[in-house]
């Protein structure tokens, strides 16, 4: 989540960036298939 606080901001990014590539990692070594990723912005709202 994005606040105010500029380094609560940037640990949670970083946290998201590493369960998502955990992630990844669990469902190629599972399924040994190509993981598509799709992500949409909302920062025109």
């Amino acid at each position: 989540m994005v606040t105010a606080n500029t380094r609560r901001t940037l640990e949670a990014f970083g946290q998201t960036v590493s369960e998502i590539r955990s992630l990844i990692r669990y469902l190629r070594e599972t399924y040994g298939e190509k993981v598509v990723l799709v992500g949409v912005s909302l920062s025109g709202l």
